[in-house]
């Protein structure tokens, strides 16, 4: 029973260094898959943002309001694209430099405040391929270790809360009870 349960806690510490070792892998997908929307984003906006640092001093605020108040419908619904691809924009930048701040931040931006169509692309696009880098080996052995020994901690919590064996009154150092017979 016991080669059993230590090829169980194996079985356990190599799944969870399989699932460390996927994690640098996917924020650095992540991270080019953000990379990319923010530069797309930043090379649509472009053009409006020449316009705008032309015709009002740098602020597309007022480039929107312009459109946007133009009686011809056109370039009014043109106004309202212009303030969606400015808005998107921003929040890319947005992700990308909170992203990008530290080591740290990259895996904390990831699963805590990811842009969620990216990361949902990046995860559709995912191969789960096997990296041995310091990152990789890094939080293998982490993921690993912490998994198994939550497992663990888990069992030994779980044997002494269902498997206590009863103790007797003289175990428990109660007196024993004596009966008072009634009859005389």
């Amino acid at each position: 029973m016991n080669i059993l349960l230590d090829y169980l806690r194996l079985t356990l510490f190599l799944g969870g260094a399989f699932v460390g070792v996927q994690i640098p892998s996917f924020v650095d997908l992540y991270g080019q898959r953000l990379e990319s929307h923010f530069l797309e984003s930043k090379t649509s906006i472009e053009a409006f943002q020449l316009d705008a640092e032309k015709y009002f001093n740098g602020d597309m605020a007022q480039l929107i309001r312009h459109y946007s108040d133009n009686p011809d419908p056109v370039i009014n619904d043109g106004g309202e694209s212009i303030a969606s691809l400015h808005s998107r924009a921003q929040f890319l930048t947005t992700s990308w430099s909170e992203f990008n701040s530290n080591t740290r931040s990259r895996y904390w931006h990831t699963f805590t405040s990811p842009v969620t169509s990216i990361r949902k692309e990046a995860w559709a696009n995912y191969d789960f391929s096997i990296r041995l880098d310091f990152n990789g080996i890094t939080w293998a052995l982490g993921i690993g270790l912490a998994l198994s020994l939550l497992i663990e901690l888990s069992l030994n919590l779980l044997r002494l809360l269902f498997f206590v064996r009863k103790a007797t009154p003289t175990e428990r150092h109660e007196p024993p009870s004596f009966k008072i017979n009634a009859e005389p």
